[in-house]
């Protein structure tokens, strides 16, 4: 159960935003089962998945019997935490607004070696917005568009993952 705190939002606007939630089906989002909404608070239910946090796991406070990440594993996470951003704000015009380790939840997974080793949790305080309304309620930013070379793919390397170019 997530508690959203100091979440001012209409209740209509909050309803449309859950029912849009509610569309997004991709292996690496995480899917809001129920809310709850009143004046006071906004509670969201996930699944449980009881590896906790990426953030956790990078830190140190893994639990008793948890490895750490080696790189593999942590690349496989980033890539995994991508895929499931670029679902949502390319296919359903969502988004995150507040990515970071501990939104980003491992789950217990018998084919990691696939390289889908994590959900993403969809929500903290105030974040996931669609993009035409957050470029509206941004002042200063503009519309960018995201190009693709046509035909042009490379596999991600450690580089492209830790922030150092594009490969």
């Amino acid at each position: 159960v997530k508690r959203l705190k100091d979440v001012a939002v209409a209740r209509r606007e909050f309803d449309a935003h859950m029912d849009a939630l509610g569309k997004v089906e991709h292996r690496n989002v995480l899917p809001v089962r129920a809310y709850y909404f009143s004046k006071d608070e906004k509670l969201l239910v996930f699944d449980y998945l009881p590896n906790g946090s990426l953030s956790a796991m990078l830190h140190g406070s893994r639990g008793s019997g948890k490895t750490p990440l080696d790189w593999d594993a942590r690349m496989r996470s980033a890539l995994s935490a991508a895929r499931g951003l670029a679902h949502l704000h390319m296919v359903h015009s969502l988004v995150h607004g507040n990515v970071k380790s501990s939104n980003v939840l491992l789950r217990p997974d018998a084919d990691a070696a696939a390289g889908e080793g994590l959900e993403l949790a969809q929500f903290a305080a105030g974040c996931f917005w669609s993009v035409e309304l957050t470029y509206q309620r941004l002042p200063g930013v503009a519309r960018t568009e995201v190009g693709y070379s046509q035909g042009h793919r490379h596999e991600p390397t450690y580089r492209d993952v830790c922030g150092g170019g594009t490969g």
